[in-house]
């Protein structure tokens, strides 16, 4: 009897680590594990947000109006906890070059001020700012992503204002 009762757990204990290490190997198909269904999350709350906020819809419109980024949907939408600053991620493939080249001729057309450049070994960045915003263009390599903006306001009180 206790032998058919060992017998019985060990088979327990098998199926049991048998159903764990299935569950592990298959859990990125499972949608509470995917990155996409993250990076949809993050963005359905993110435009949740832009829509409830005046600032926000004006600091996203001007993010957005960046050439050859205002005719393309980004991959992510993001914002920061402090709800100050949004990013978007987008995959390009294209030449950094061109992408910088067009940034850079529109921003200063436009009054904003260069501010700095950041060329490491994984990314490339222009920051440019006038005096309510601040703006990132990065080339890099973020997941499947090659390209990021991040718009921030420079006067997170504004975000207080519900209409200007």
């Amino acid at each position: 009897m206790r032998k058919e009762i060992e017998g019985r757990n060990h088979r327990i204990a098998g199926m049991t680590l048998l159903l764990v290490v299935f569950f592990i190997s298959g859990c990125r198909s499972f949608p509470f594990f995917s990155e996409e269904e993250s990076r949809k999350r993050q963005t359905i709350a993110t435009e949740k947000a832009i829509n409830e906020s005046i600032p926000l819809q004006k600091l996203e419109e001007t993010c957005r109006n960046l050439p050859y980024f205002r005719d393309r949907t980004p991959s992510v939408k993001a914002m920061s906890q402090k709800k100050d600053e949004l990013f978007y991620y987008y995959q390009l493939n294209v030449s950094s070059k061109y992408v910088f080249d067009a940034v850079k001729t529109f921003m200063t057309e436009n009054g904003w001020v260069f501010s700095s450049e950041n060329d490491g070994i994984w990314e490339h960045q222009y920051n440019y700012e006038n005096s309510t915003y601040s703006i990132q263009v990065t080339q890099g390599k973020f997941g499947t992503d090659d390209f990021a903006t991040n718009c921030r306001l420079k006067r997170p009180q504004d975000l207080d204002k519900k209409s200007e």
